[in-house]
């Protein structure tokens, strides 16, 4: 697990940000706080319900616009992961020999385990046609 953490790091780490994002972000940010600041009234004065509205609905359009922006950044770095070579899901064996060796003691403890289960199951199987049995003749007993 701790491997695919670093496979995610290091494929993050990749991720083409364009030059002075932040700053026209940080920009953006402070331009609609100072349009929130000229657009409030202040507390000495009775807002109206339609201005305390219209604030209301202001704040949610930059809330809604800076959602976009970051689902935005966040498919362009999703899309640029795309297109580099995916590490995790290389081969794990340049030998064809012994990955064919691997892949036969994989089966085979499978195949082991799945017998095992099986032994189980045979088992309960039988505990179960003994029971009901038992219960069929002592109902016809009756």
């Amino acid at each position: 697990m701790d491997e695919m953490k670093y496979l995610d790091l290091e494929r993050t780490a990749e991720v083409h940000i364009p030059e002075g994002l932040e700053e026209r972000l940080s920009m953006k940010i402070d331009q609609w706080a100072k349009d929130e600041e000229r657009h409030t009234v202040p507390a000495t004065e009775t807002k109206t319900p339609a201005r305390s509205i219209s604030a209301r609905f202001r704040l949610y359009r930059n809330i809604a616009i800076a959602a976009c922006l970051s689902a935005l950044i966040c498919i362009a770095g999703i899309t640029t992961l795309d297109d580099k070579v995916d590490i995790a899901h290389r081969d794990t064996f340049d030998n064809p020999e012994l990955a064919r060796i691997e892949a036969e003691k994989a089966l085979y403890l499978l195949a082991y385990n799945l017998d095992k289960g099986m032994r189980h199951l045979e088992k309960a199987e039988d505990i179960t046609v003994k029971t009901r049995h038992t219960l069929n003749n002592t109902l016809t007993l009756k």
